[in-house]
């Protein structure tokens, strides 16, 4: 329930923090978190897991759903701060 509200004080009081740079946030997140997959899932078996700064986390609770995302990958969260990713398995019939 913490992380719940964390998220929600993050997203609606972020005092000092203009709209703009949260986008820039969330983007740079979600660069960051494709990068990752592009260079480490090569094949679809292949099991990414990666950390994010608690910092960030909002942020990539966040782009979890993102098509960019999510039309090459399959995102958890296993916890608070751990993720796992797995290059997106196509079942292409003849």
């Amino acid at each position: 329930m913490k992380e719940v509200w964390e998220i929600i004080v993050e997203k609606y009081f972020s005092f000092g923090r203009s709209v703009s740079s949260n986008q820039l946030a969330r983007v740079k997140v979600r660069n960051a978190i494709a990068n990752l997959c592009e260079e480490y899932l090569t094949s679809p078996d292949m099991v990414l897991k990666f950390e994010i700064l608690p910092s960030s986390l909002p942020y990539a609770v966040e782009v979890l759903s993102d098509e960019t995302l999510t039309s090459k990958y399959v995102l958890q969260q296993v916890s608070e701060s751990c993720f796992e990713a797995r290059l997106l398995s196509l079942g292409v019939f003849e």
